[in-house]
């Protein structure tokens, strides 16, 4: 009910500011879709009709308009107020009375006398208003103790005082609210807190709603104001930060605050904004607790929401799809990024897009249909590109799906043994859909299109030997039979999905001249921070290193990086030139991968690792990276990286010729 009227509260202000206006304007305005906003709007209507308060008209081709009648500011304030108002008692003595306790600290008491003589009211009128204002900070999980001889004091956590100044703030109306921030963090220019804001957003490519953006400052200067009492925080330990790019973002405000001299903060303070980031279209939390499950309440959503697609996208295109662990892995992972970019990002389409459009319509159509599930599960708008990239991971697991064969395990081993090995091999090669459990009498030698995985000695050409207990190595050896017998065309592919969020065909540029390194370091550099992947600072710290030392790792092919502090989200960008240019002293380079990675995280160690050995093996395999160089375009590069290598050779001149 609180989040509602204070949702309402905020299309009002822009209401009476802007009476003539649209839809679209509010739902910017308050961060809200416009299906929500108009919800709202014919709420308010209803209220201000049946209260004679005024009306909206909806004037076509115009938007709407908002009329209040005369004398009615009043009454409309009252009725949507976070609270009513006891009979004489003003709703400023409430919000006074609220701020007096909010900036003492804690275990600093004050009496009942002492408030009553500041808010100039009578110790009736003052426990009258006391009693209200109880349920107020109730709702905010903070309690008003009494102790005879002392006086009152609030007690809860920081985090719980934070967010009560913050709605304590966002009752005011707009122009106050700079001025009452103040108390709670004197000789703090909330203009520079604000330019460290749209400085981030300039950098991240990012453009927050109004009310998230003022909601976001608060809490930030907050940080700076109360630095003091952080030692109240609650824990967050539950709260794992490599999941989100709201973290990543929240850490380049934190940093633009140091620079500029504001000291070192609390992990929990990130935490806590990061918090408010990734609820952003909520207005409030129900209890500090909550944030200690924050990991699991948004990865369950987020993993029942990509259930959700996957079935919905399955029934449109007939494929069976809902038991495809990895795209469902893949899609999570993916959209734990792409959300914060669709709520917060500039929306455009690429070429690529248009190309993965034409090519792969039937999917570019599925995919489509789920945009109104995407609004009503996070207030976001699907874009064309966003399509494309969920295009691309539904497409890999369609050719999954029609690649998959059955295998069997030849053991003299127990079953427990031999359960435990099936269900290994097929976790780590997708492509084997099943493992029938046979003895060796049961052999039929003369299948040539049949796998045997043998943990006995076999007489048969398409028998693989395994270990007992299977290792890396015999993996490695099944994708190699798997490829060279053709049983599932095109079974190896150069990088594995794991290696997938990384790459990206917007980065990958074939086909290019230019004469020398700091050109193609430029350029690349430039495309990373367009798409708001690295901060502007990014390209120096790049060619820094390359003044040093040479990055040029033979085959042709060089690997320059970035500082990691200036990387916001991990990717590699790829460039493939029509003629090699000097590198370093009489080091010629032809291909070339910018890394802007980070090693700030498990996950983000992991991946790094994985990543380098798949880069290690392919720039040292002269028929792969030949083949990579013929791609005419950055779509059939990027499917030549994932898609299985047997399949691509033999379907690129048919399918990519086309792009």
């Amino acid at each position: 009910m609180i989040k509602d009227k204070l949702v309402k509260r905020e299309i009002l202000r822009f209401l009476q500011k802007n009476p003539e206006t649209s839809i679209k304007k509010i739902a910017e305005y308050v961060g809200k879709s416009e299906k929500s906003i108009r919800r709202k709007i014919a709420q308010i209507d209803d209220l201000l009709v049946e209260n004679k308060l005024g009306r909206i008209d909806t004037k076509p081709g115009r938007g709407i308009l908002f009329v209040l009648y005369p004398n009615k500011q009043n009454q409309l304030l009252k009725h949507f107020s976070d609270f009513s108002i006891p009979e004489g008692i003003s709703q400023n003595d409430e919000w006074t009375l609220i701020c007096l306790l909010l900036e003492r600290a804690s275990n600093h008491f004050i009496t009942q006398v002492e408030l009553a003589e500041k808010l100039y009211v009578s110790i009736p009128t003052f426990r009258k208003l006391m009693s209200h204002v109880k349920e107020w900070f109730a709702d905010h999980h903070i309690m008003i103790q009494t102790i005879p001889g002392k006086g009152l004091t609030l007690v809860g956590d920081e985090y719980s005082k934070r967010v009560a100044i913050r709605d304590a703030i966002l009752l005011q109306e707009d122009e106050k609210q700079t001025v009452v921030l103040q108390r709670f963090a004197r000789g703090i220019s909330v203009e520079e807190i604000s330019e460290i804001i749209r400085k981030a957003e300039s950098d991240w490519k990012i453009k927050f709603s109004n009310t998230s953006f003022i909601k976001i400052r608060i809490m930030l200067i907050l940080s700076v104001g109360r630095f003091s009492y952080a030692s109240d925080m609650p824990t967050i330990d539950d709260f794992e930060r490599e999941y989100t790019n709201e973290y990543s973002f929240v850490e380049t405000l934190y940093r633009g605050l140091e620079k500029r001299g504001f000291g070192t903060f609390n992990e929990v303070d990130k935490r806590i904004l990061t918090a408010e980031i990734l609820v952003s279209n909520k207005l409030r939390w129900k209890d500090s607790a909550a944030l200690t499950n924050l990991k699991n309440q948004y990865d369950n959503d987020l993993l029942e929401f990509v259930h959700t697609i996957i079935s919905s996208i399955s029934e449109i295109l007939q494929q069976p799809l809902t038991e495809d662990k990895i795209l469902e892995e893949e899609l999570t992972n993916h959209l734990r990024s792409a959300i914060f970019r669709m709520k917060y990002g500039h929306k455009n389409s690429s070429e690529l897009t248009r190309d993965l459009k034409k090519l792969y319509g039937r999917v570019f159509l599925s995919v489509w249909s789920t945009s109104q599930l995407f609004e009503d599960y996070y207030n976001v708008q699907l874009t064309e590109d966003e399509i494309a990239y969920i295009v691309l991971y539904i497409e890999a697991a369609i050719l999954r799906n029609q690649s998959q064969v059955d295998a069997y395990l030849v053991t003299d081993r127990g079953r427990s043994q031999s359960l435990f090995a099936t269900e290994y091999i097929k976790k780590n090669i997708p492509e084997i859909k099943e493992i029938h459990i046979i003895r060796e009498e049961e052999i039929d030698s003369t299948r040539k299109d049949v796998l045997y995985l043998t943990m006995v000695p076999v007489d048969s050409v398409t028998a693989v030997p395994i270990s007992y207990l299977p290792s890396n190595k015999d993996l490695v050896n099944i994708r190699t039979a798997l490829s060279r017998w053709g049983i599932v065309p095109g079974s190896i592919s150069i990088f594995s999905d794991a290696s997938k969020p990384l790459l990206d065909p917007r980065l990958i540029f074939v086909n290019q001249t230019y004469t020398n390194k700091e050109e193609v370091v430029t350029f690349l550099s430039n495309q990373l921070e367009s798409l708001g992947f690295v901060s502007p600072n990014f390209y120096l710290t790049v060619w820094k290193r390359e003044q040093k030392t040479t990055t040029c790792i033979g085959h042709h092919t060089a690997i320059p990086h970035g500082s990691m502090t200036e990387v916001f989200e991990p990717k590699v960008a790829i460039m493939v030139l029509n003629e090699p240019i000097l590198w370093y002293e009489d080091e010629m380079v032809d291909t070339v991968f910018l890394l802007a990675t980070r090693m700030q995280t498990p996950i983000e160690i992991r991946q790094n690792k994985h990543f380098y050995r798949e880069l290690t093996d392919f720039t040292e395999n002269d028929s792969l990276m030949a083949a990579f160089k013929t791609k005419k375009n950055a779509l059939a590069a990027f499917n030549y990286l994932f898609l299985k290598i047997n399949e691509v050779e033999k379907n690129e001149n048919r399918t990519f010729e086309r792009i």
